[in-house]
């Protein structure tokens, strides 16, 4: 019977130390919710409730991927609680949710955080139409429910020609793709630096997708290049997680390229032309990020579509599979071909150049090496002369004069 006192005596005390601390301390914090204008503001309003002013209040808000920051607060005269946050400088992650709470300290005693609260941090600068089918979730501003139908429809193939590069598993959440009316306005959204090429977005840990597709004669095009391109960096994301900054940038937009249902025309000139002005971007330059500029970055594309798919035809897709596996293992950019091709990175590049583009690699050294040794021959005969006929002006000299 003791110890059943005993135990009960515990459960108690258990019970009690886990009731909220508010509720122990005679703190609540209620009608919580925010007011914000994307890319611009957020407004935190909550009404605390306490019989005596605090010492102090906090807010601390945190949006998924990022860590959390706090703000210290002053209540209002009737106990109000309002914070202001500044949103053009990225705090909250666009299209992210953000759970938020607040954290009161009475006087003389211990700090007592609210429950926390959450809101979806979408662009409410325009009305999205919405469709929502199974895995895919299709949102768009202009255009009737047959855009956004014909938009899904694109999504279902996307997602088996990815599946059909590599075996990736079918994703649990539902994928949320964002088709905005023009290129500008997703770049606004994003604050994307004034790259006026960048035409969709993904952000694989969220799996959400942004694409911009006017309605016209192009949009479907438009939207069999950008949808599977966007969903196959979502797609790759879930299957290496944190690893996924480990992948080379080279590999992870050549395979987002593979995905595409219609393939970019452009590439293929943008490829003849920088191998007939011996341009080529070094693939190991291409490892960790793409050129800024427009017509390098294209560039870029183009050539890491063109190279991942020679390593397609020559390795399978099991090799691809192997490969990401190879980078996800924490080797190199060379080494991760090494491991899972048996050949350097440099090795490969030769033979797509060889094979693909068509490049005597040989004779395009020497073209190369032409005026470097074109200079070293001049530098030979600016050295060599002055030696030579000082060598035989010394031997005028010396020789003996007749008689």
């Amino acid at each position: 019977m003791p110890r059943l006192l005993l135990a009960l005596s515990l459960l108690a005390s258990l019970m009690m130390a886990s009731q909220p601390a508010q509720a122990q301390s005679g703190v609540q914090v209620v009608q919580a919710q925010v007011e914000y204008t994307f890319g611009e503001q957020a407004v935190f309003i909550a009404q605390l409730q306490m019989d005596t002013p605090p010492e102090a209040v906090y807010l601390s808000y945190q949006s998924q991927g990022n860590t959390v920051q706090t703000q210290k607060i002053t209540p209002g005269a009737d106990q109000a609680l309002s914070f202001t946050l500044d949103l053009q400088n990225g705090m909250l992650r666009p299209f992210a949710r953000v759970s938020y709470w607040f954290t009161v300290k009475p006087v003389n005693s211990y700090p007592v955080d609210s429950s926390k609260f959450t809101f979806y941090y979408e662009d409410n600068r325009f009305t999205w139409q919405t469709l929502e089918k199974g895995l895919f979730h299709m949102h768009w501003v202009e255009g009737d429910l047959a855009f956004g139908q014909e938009a899904e429809n694109v999504a279902e193939q996307g997602l088996t020609a990815i599946q059909n590069l590599i075996p990736l598993p079918t994703p649990v959440d539902p994928f949320e793709i964002y088709i905005y009316p023009h290129a500008k306005d997703l770049q606004a959204g994003l604050e994307i630096g004034g790259e006026a090429w960048v035409a969709g977005h993904a952000s694989p840990d969220l799996g959400v997708v942004l694409v911009s597709i006017p309605i016209g004669p192009e949009q479907e095009l438009d939207m069999e290049q950008q949808i599977p391109h966007e969903m196959a960096h979502v797609m790759l994301y879930q299957k290496t997680s944190d690893k996924y900054t480990s992948i080379p940038a080279w590999l992870s937009e050549g395979f987002a390229s593979l995905a595409e249902l219609y393939r970019n025309a452009d590439y293929s000139r943008a490829l003849d032309v920088a191998r007939q002005n011996q341009s080529l971007l070094p693939m190991d330059s291409l490892c960790l990020t793409f050129p800024r500029d427009a017509s390098g970055a294209f560039l870029a594309y183009a050539q890491s579509a063109s190279f991942t798919l020679f390593l397609q035809k020559n390795f399978g897709s099991s090799g691809l599979n192997h490969l990401v596996q190879s980078y996800m293992d924490g080797l190199g950019c060379s080494e991760g071909t090494m491991n899972a091709l048996g050949s350097s990175l440099a090795s490969l590049t030769t033979r797509w150049e060889q094979e693909v583009l068509g490049i005597n690699v040989q004779a395009a050294a020497w073209q190369k090496l032409s005026p470097y040794l074109g200079l070293f021959g001049l530098l030979l005969v600016f050295t060599l002369v002055p030696g030579i006929w000082l060598a035989l002006r010394g031997k005028e000299k010396t020789a003996p004069k007749g008689g």
